[in-house]
């Protein structure tokens, strides 16, 4: 068995290319120059003095300073929380290495990279995937996390269905999660809960581009097989993203890539679709 792909869908073409933090920073910034209806020459006059670095900006070619993407996004009129997501990102083309740290601040850009991805795909254990959970679902796994405030829990309960809202509402989503069974039999807050939690995850799984498998608790050698981690693909590039504790990191490099999409069809191999689950 390969790793199941999207391509016999209407996916929009990916670049062969190395994806980066630069790229996805300038694709970004004239997603939203277009967006705010400005050319490349209403930002030369206003900001930068130069069409070719403006060109060279958006092309993913930098250099990026975040004053000028602080500016930029000014004169674009991005809300602040954006704003200083996008001047974390320039920040952060600073740094050395073939991955990118990941804070709480930068999670958006996993986010960003997921509302436009051509295609997901994503190795779990005993959670069902955020792009899957049922509003009462992620409540009550979220029921004991200690957040800050009751608004908090409450704007984090928001951004998980505007998340899904953003991937699911485009109806080109390309999606593939294979979980461990542990997943479907974790009780999460109470067995109606969980019940209804099945229900979505069967009638997701029934969407053109969606596959939803998981891996039995005894199968042969599930104690070796990989821990979490997604691929994720956009006209930029492929990149893989990993959760660690105080954040993530998304990996760039094309041998770790190579690796992940290894790792993945060693996951597939071992798993069964949701449908076949009792």
């Amino acid at each position: 068995m390969t790793l199941w792909s999207c391509n016999s869908y209407a996916m929009s073409p990916v670049a062969d290319q190395t994806w980066s933090i630069a790229l996805e920073l300038g694709a970004e910034l004239k997603a939203l120059r277009k967006r705010a209806k400005k050319t490349q020459s209403d930002v030369s006059a206003a900001l930068l003095g130069s069409r070719d670095r403006t060109n060279r900006i958006e092309a993913g070619k930098g250099p990026f300073k975040w004053e000028h993407v602080q500016a930029l996004c000014s004169l674009y009129d991005v809300p602040a929380a954006h704003t200083s997501l996008l001047v974390e990102m320039a920040k952060s083309t600073q740094e050395k290495g073939d991955w990118l740290e990941s804070s709480p601040q930068r999670f958006g850009l996993y986010l960003l990279m997921e509302k436009r991805a051509t295609s997901v795909t994503t190795v779990t254990l005993d959670v069902i995937h955020g792009l899957l959970q049922t509003p009462e679902y992620h409540e009550a796994l979220q029921a004991d996390y200690p957040y800050p405030s009751p608004d908090d829990a409450v704007a984090q309960r928001n951004k998980r269905q505007e998340r899904q809202a953003a991937f699911w509402d485009r109806g080109d989503a390309c999606l593939k999660v294979v979980m461990s069974e542990a997943a479907l039999r974790r009780l999460v807050g109470s067995s109606a809960i969980m019940a209804e939690q099945i229900i979505r995850l069967r009638y997701m799984a029934r969407r053109d581009g969606v596959s939803i498998r998981y891996i039995p608790l005894d199968y042969a050698t599930a104690p070796s097989l990989p821990g979490a981690f997604t691929l994720i693909t956009t006209e930029l590039g492929t990149s893989a993203y990993t959760e660690h504790l105080g954040g993530g990191r998304v990996l760039s490099a094309p041998t770790i890539v190579t690796q992940a999409r290894a790792l993945a069809n060693l996951a597939t191999k071992a798993s069964r679709d949701i449908g076949e689950w009792q």
